[in-house]
């Protein structure tokens, strides 16, 4: 960490966590999202370490202690689910 710097760590610990988050959340459904604290702190962990082994930094843990879903994702994770269960359907009706 010292050849990174304390404001730049910040930056890039920040923008890691962001971009985690992102990634996991575009991979799951709706009615997952708040179940999935810990399995999500678990692979945190384990990313956050993989990129910033080379600085010498570890993290042992993390911690989801809330989680909040905005209209405007819900929206779109329910529109994913919505059509996840159309294409099942139409593939079940027309796959026979």
């Amino acid at each position: 960490m010292y050849k990174l710097g304390v404001g730049r760590f910040d930056e890039l610990l920040y923008a890691e966590i962001d971009e985690g988050i992102r990634i996991f959340v575009n991979g799951i459904w709706l009615s997952q999202v708040f179940d999935l604290k810990g399995e999500m702190a678990t692979k945190m962990t384990k990313d956050l370490t993989s990129k910033f082994g080379m600085f010498g930094v570890t993290f042992e843990t993390c911690n989801i202690t809330n989680v909040y879903v905005n209209s405007k994702l819900t929206q779109a994770l329910e529109e994913k689910t919505k059509l996840k269960y159309q294409l099942q359907n139409h593939i079940k009706e027309y796959g026979n």
